[in-house]
Parts: structure tokens; C-alpha cells; sequence
């Protein structure tokens, strides 16, 4: 930031009046500032100087908006020669750093709206329990040693299936290859249902080696699946849950001096027989119900795995939705787009997929706020009539 721009209009005129000792001496300026102050006396004043600390700055700033209301505070600083910091907070300060109330303050009548959207749904929804694992590492804190030092990492493997939520942990403090192994077969042992489809990880070291994907298809008969790299969403379903126990399950339990890794561990395993037993998850699979009673619902529901699916209500078979398979763009069952990360394949033996894409556009409730209301009006319907067409 250059120093001048710490003056106000007045102390400018005063610093192109006098020479550079007495300017130095009455504001601490220096040679080049004196300089390029006194050489160009037709510049405009409030383009150098803090917006926060010019009186001017807030008219110069109306009138541009008076004048072109639909400009953002960057475009606006860019026409003015200022800073968008200074616009934003003069924007800011007179409640005008919406374009509604920059057109309402430049005489437009205009509604509290915003400009038309086609958001896109997209969910992943899993052909049976088991078909779909998700499995991560995550550090949940630390063991205090006698004088509040850090003693020891207290961090496991989690193990959660995308249909039920049916969930487990496995503590472990040295993340491995034999540690994940390890975990899930704490998750087999728990598991009311039996682990046969696609375990998806992420692509840290203890999951890429040669050692865990021949585990994981030799023991459980399983396909392994890393996802793309910096994309933690792709796993969402396990990072949804080490939210959950970092906030809500680890800061009852406490890191205290007196805690040791057995104590940890029964507590730890205790709270998951909760979650998976008694406590209700309001998501749209789920609907209220725990992990273990929604198996049991799904075991009663009759038809095969995609008529159950169909039964429950979580498959719609209708135009708005468009359904494939997960790995695939055409829906073929032996198919895999290139550059796709699987070590395996994307259907189970008896031809149905792992898990199924559901997708779905779906409009915002706003239209664009340019000109008067029927103009407004009249521009959504126009744009939700072209939307649909484009949905279809």
C-alpha cells in the first residue's frame, strides 16, 4: 500500500503547497510521495487516499451507484480508482451491498429476489446392506501426560455401511495397512449383515499399498475402491461420522491423565452400540430409524434387493430422476468410464450394481431482479419455461 494513502483531502492540499522540509517535518512524508503529489495536481484526490478516513469517499461513491447501480463493489472500485475494501464498507455502512437495495436506492422497483438457478441433485444410494463400505482414518485428539504434555494419539479406523449407517471403531494410534485390515474385521464381527460388495477409502498410504487390497479381496471377498484424490465428498459418508464422533462422542469421554487406552476403548465401544442400537438418524435412507432397525425393516420388505429399494420408497422409477450405476455413465453392467479408479469391477456377481447414482435437476425459487416487478416476472417465467425444456 502506498504511504499517501494514509492522507485526507486536506492534508493533500497542504503537502502540494509546501516544500519538502516543512512537509516532512509537519506530516513524515517522504521525497518520492512529496514528488509524485506536487507533480500531478489534477489527479483525483480521493484515489489516494483510505477510504475509511475520507469524509468524500462516501459521496463519490453514491452518486457512481445512483448512476449504475447493477456494478458489484469491485467494479465499482475499478471505475472510481479505489480500493474494493473502501467501496465495501461504504456499501456496507448505508445497507446497499445488495443489488436489491442498490436498485431500489437508484429509483428501479424491484422484488427481494435473486437470479434463476438450476441446481443439481445428486445422491448415492447403496443395492443392499454391505454392498457399499466406507472406511477412514481419523486423529480425535490426545493422551495428557503428567505435566499437560501430549502423551499419546488417540485415533482409529472407521467402518460405515452408505445404506444403513450401520457404523464401527476400531482405535489404533499407528494408521497401517494390518490396522485397517484389522478394522474391518471388528466391523464383520459387529455387522449383523455380511461385508460383500465395494469398500471405498481415500488414498492414503495405508489403503494404496498392494497389502490392503489383496486383504480385502482374499479374506472378505471384497472389491476395492480408491476415490479422487483431494476429493474428501466422494467419501462423504465416513467424514459425516468422524464429524460426529469427534464433537459428539470423543469430548465426553475426555483426554485426562488418568484416562489409559483400555478405558478409552470400552467407552468408545459402548457409545457405538448406541449409535448403531438406539439413536435415531434423520437421514433421507434412514428416516428416523437406527442402523439395526432399519435392517430389520429391510429384511421384512419384501421383493428382491431393487424391489426393496423400490418398496421403501428410496428408488423412484419416474422421469424426473435420472438412475445409474455407480462407476458407470452408461449404465451398462460391464462397463467403466476411462481414467475411473476401481480395483475391481462395478457389479456383483448376479449383475446388479454395488450402489446406484440417483440425479436430479431441480429449480431455485427466485427470479432475476433487473427493472420493475412485471419485468421480473415476466423474465422468470421465461427462464423456468427454458429450464424445464432443458430438464426434460
Amino acid at each position: 500500500m502506498p504511504a499517501y494513502e494514509r492522507f485526507t483531502v486536506d492534508e493533500l492540499d497542504a503537502i502540494r503547497k509546501l516544500s519538502y522540509r516543512d512537509a516532512n517535518r509537519q506530516f513524515r512524508v517522504g521525497y518520492r510521495v512529496w514528488a509524485r503529489i506536487r507533480r500531478d495536481p489534477t489527479f483525483l484526490p480521493t484515489r489516494y487516499l483510505d477510504p475509511r478516513a475520507s469524509t468524500q469517499l462516501a459521496e463519490v461513491v453514491l452518486g457512481k451507484v445512483k448512476e449504475a447501480p447493477h456494478l458489484s463493489a469491485g467494479r465499482l472500485a475499478a471505475a472510481l480508482g479505489l480500493r474494493t475494501e473502501g467501496v465495501q464498507g461504504v456499501l456496507r455502512a448505508a445497507g446497499l451491498n445488495k443489488l436489491n437495495a442498490r436498485l431500489q436506492f437508484a429509483g428501479y422497483q424491484v422484488e427481494a429476489v435473486r437470479p434463476l438457478q438450476v441446481a443439481r441433485l445428486r445422491r448415492i444410494l447403496a443395492a443392499s446392506p454391505g454392498s457399499l463400505t466406507h472406511q477412514d482414518y481419523k486423529t480425535f485428539g490426545y493422551l495428557r501426560g503428567k505435566h499437560g504434555a501430549a502423551q499419546k494419539r488417540v485415533g482409529g479406523y472407521v467402518v460405515v455401511d452408505s445404506l444403513t449407517g450401520f457404523a464401527a471403531l476400531y482405535l489404533s494410534n499407528r494408521p497401517c495397512a494390518a490396522e485397517a485390515v484389522a478394522a474391518l474385521r471388528k466391523y464383520c464381527k459387529t455387522s449383523p449383515f455380511r461385508l460383500h460388495g465395494l469398500v471405498l477409502t481415500d488414498n492414503g498410504a495405508d489403503f494404496c499399498g498392494h497389502e490392503y487390497s489383496t486383504a480385502v479381496a482374499e479374506e472378505f471377498g471384497c472389491y476395492h475402491r480408491t476415490t479422487q484424490v483431494n476429493h474428501p465428498w466422494s467419501n462423504g459418508k465416513v467424514e459425516a461420522l468422524n464429524k460426529t464422533l469427534k464433537y459428539t462422542c470423543f469430548p465426553a469421554l475426555g483426554f485426562a491423565a488418568e484416562k489409559d487406552w483400555s478405558t478409552i476403548a470400552a467407552a468408545v465401544d459402548a457409545w457405538m452400540l448406541w449409535y448403531n442400537t438406539r439413536r435415531a438418524h434423520t437421514g433421507w435412507v434412514n428416516q428416523g430409524l437406527p442402523p439395526v432397525a432399519f435392517y430389520e425393516l429391510w429384511k421384512k420388505t419384501p421383493g428382491d434387493e431393487a424391489e426393496k429399494l423400490l418398496n421403501l420408497g428410496l428408488l423412484k422409477l419416474d422421469s424426473e430422476w435420472r438412475i445409474r450405476m455407480m462407476g458407470s455413465d452408461s449404465g451398462n453392467a460391464g462397463e467403466r468410464p476411462e481414467g475411473s479408479r476401481a480395483r475391481g469391477q462395478d457389479t456383483q456377481q448376479g449383475g446388479l450394481p454395488f450402489a446406484f447414482v440417483l440425479e436430479r435437476r431441480e429449480l431455485a425459487k427466485y427470479t432475476e431482479a433487473t427493472g420493475t416487478i412485471e419485468a421480473a416476472k415476466a423474465r422468470a417465467r421465461e427462464q423456468q419455461t427454458h429450464s424445464l425444456a432443458l430438464c426434460k
